[in-house]
């Protein structure tokens, strides 16, 4: 394999942004695979609520269903918590021994980036594509970091995990947001309900 990209995530629920941004990317780098990682505990929601792994590994397995260049990996489920980055790029280098890794990230978490587990070490050993989302002004970036990775545009779609988890709470519909086998599932496994 020679052009692998990462994009990983809490996916609770994986959406249809999630799979155009991954689009997006696979067109726009020319990768041979794209793997979504579903984080096991994501450090910057340490303590917050978020579905278990299982639920999201499978509704992120139903998502990319059908596209060949998407795959989706267990590796950080795999490890202890929390899920740092570099971790998963490492393991991805070791295990696929790709000539290239790309890592994918939106506006918003490249704002905080900074505060990621090594960093520079991710700046290092992977190229870091940040996928413009709404309300994020890369200005407010620090220009040296802003040097160090590249952008993608990306379609300007207002979905959001937090919106979709509230819609199914409040018993409204999340048609046309998730895939229909993600609504389905949903649905079948009682998940986001009050």
């Amino acid at each position: 394999m020679n052009r692998l990209g990462i994009l990983g995530g809490t996916f609770d629920p994986p959406h249809l942004a999630h799979l155009i941004a991954g689009e997006m990317a696979v067109e726009a780098f020319a990768l041979d695979k794209l793997l979504f990682i579903p984080a096991n505990v994501p450090p910057h929601k340490a303590g917050q609520p978020i579905t278990s792994a299982e639920h999201r590994f499978a509704m992120t397995k139903l998502a990319v269903r059908g596209n060949e260049q998407f795959e989706v990996s267990g590796i950080e489920l795999e490890r202890p918590a929390p899920s740092y980055m570099i971790d998963t790029i490492r393991e991805v280098q070791e295990q696929l021994k790709p000539e290239s890794v790309f890592l994918f990230i939106g506006l918003d978490q490249f704002a905080a980036f900074e505060s990621w587990n090594k960093y520079e070490d991710i700046l290092r050993e992977a190229q870091v594509v940040v996928m413009a989302r709404p309300s994020h002004d890369v200005e407010k970036i620090s220009p040296s970091l802003r040097k160090q990775v590249q952008f993608l545009s990306i379609p300007q779609l207002e979905i959001s995990s937090t919106d979709i988890r509230a819609r199914v709470q409040a018993g409204k519909p999340i048609r046309y947001l998730v895939p229909d086998e993600v609504r389905e599932y949903i649905r079948e496994h009682r998940l986001y309900q009050a």
